[in-house]
């Protein structure tokens, strides 16, 4: 490697053993010299760990919820004139479904 720094040599040096006919690509992220794992927990989408659990398209707006395995919750509102907003809880997913319309929803960067 030329440059051992620059990202195409590392792409290059991870892709050894890896070829084109096996369809597998490594890409490491580095941040100020530093690899990071983008898999971990805390580089994650805070989304990734819930699970589709409800779903009212029935009517302007539509509503969807997702439950963890925790029992933790977010109900997404999709309203197709104003957007989408949020709200979540930690319990009590049924109770609050079944009252999704009266709850407080905020913005995404709001509420997680």
């Amino acid at each position: 490697m030329s440059n051992p720094t620059a990202v195409s040599d590392l792409e290059r040096a991870e892709h050894l053993g890896y070829g084109e006919s096996k369809g597998v690509k490594r890409v490491s992220v580095f941040n100020d010299g530093v690899q990071v794992n983008a898999a971990t927990e805390d580089k994650q989408n805070p989304l990734s760990a819930y699970q589709s659990a409800g779903m009212d398209i029935t009517a302007n707006p539509y509503y969807f919820g997702y439950l963890k395995t925790d029992g933790s919750w977010y109900i997404k509102k999709l309203d197709t004139t104003s957007g989408t907003i949020y709200v979540k809880g930690d319990s009590d997913y049924a109770t609050n479904w079944t009252g999704r319309a009266e709850l407080t929803y905020g913005e995404f960067n709001d509420i997680f």
